[in-house]
């Protein structure tokens, strides 16, 4: 189909929703739950596979017995990979911004002032 770029692979799929579910929550999802946020959905056994093949690149860890105990053990190469991912399905992305800084000739004065808030109530 033309038009229609691919979808990045299943692999950095599965690490994408991994690293934003522990940043966002700071719990790893189950199998089921990777599974459900891809699309199409897989199911748990194609989710286990996914997870391993990121084991043994070295980018997760797992704890022994724990069915949550997915852990980001390289973030650095997961960034890198999710970003090479979506370049392959020609989605655009940005570097992350760092530390902000304001300008070297920034001067507050020249900020705009804030209109008086009239339409609003007293606060007495």
């Amino acid at each position: 189909m033309q038009g229609v770029s691919p979808a990045p692979p299943r692999r950095e799929e599965a690490l994408a929703y991994i690293v934003e579910r522990i940043s966002r929550s700071g719990t790893s999802p189950s199998y089921a739950e990777i599974g459900r946020a891809m699309r199409p959905r897989v199911g748990k056994t194609r989710v286990r596979q996914l997870i391993n093949e990121l084991i043994v690149l070295q980018v997760l860890d797992r704890d022994p017995g724990s069915q949550r105990g997915i852990r980001i053990r390289d973030v650095v190469r997961c960034r890198g990979m999710i970003e090479n991912a979506l370049g392959i399905g020609g989605w655009w992305h940005a570097p992350p911004l760092g530390n902000l800084t304001a300008p070297d000739d920034f001067d507050a004065t020249e900020l705009p002032l804030m209109p008086a808030f009239e339409h609003l109530p007293d606060p007495d």
